[in-house]
């Protein structure tokens, strides 16, 4: 996968963490779920037969539950890696416009009409896409600059 197929997975990853999270609480909130029932039977205060509620968690469901939180937990674990790894790659570029160029375009989302508008102060859209893409021929040419994160 080359540079720009790892940026452009950024957003991605952002989103499957959020997902992630998301789910994670919805599950902490069913660990501690209490479940009851009622059954027939005799109590030692009661020797005939009657109907008993008994209430407790399933311990069945909560090691569901907990797998569950484990394997999501992981996967959050491994993408924040990922977008810590993609951060520190994108920190390491020497030039401040490029910097730019992609925490807008590649972080934030936005068109190359929109980042040429807040680095330019215009909205040409082929003066950022340009930049980025010399930068991006001559740094992969150059056998001194880092090599792009390779996520997945």
């Amino acid at each position: 996968m080359d540079l720009k197929e790892t940026l452009e997975k950024y957003l991605e990853i952002k989103r499957e963490i959020k997902l992630i999270e998301q789910r994670l609480d919805k599950l902490q909130c069913q660990k501690g779920q209490i479940v009851s029932d009622t059954v027939t039977g005799c109590t030692p205060e009661r020797s005939d037969k009657h109907v008993i509620k008994i209430t407790g968690i399933d311990m069945s469901q909560l090691r569901i539950i907990e797998n569950n939180y484990q394997v999501l937990a992981r996967r959050r674990k491994r993408l924040r890696a990922m977008e810590t790894e993609i951060e520190s790659f994108i920190d390491s570029v020497e030039d401040s416009k490029v910097r730019q160029i992609i925490t807008l375009r590649y972080l934030d989302g936005l068109t190359w009409k929109a980042v040429g508008r807040k680095v330019y102060g215009y909205s040409g859209e082929d003066a950022p896409r340009k930049y980025f893409e010399r930068w991006f021929a001559r740094s992969s040419a150059s056998a001194g600059e880092k090599c792009p994160p390779r996520p997945f």
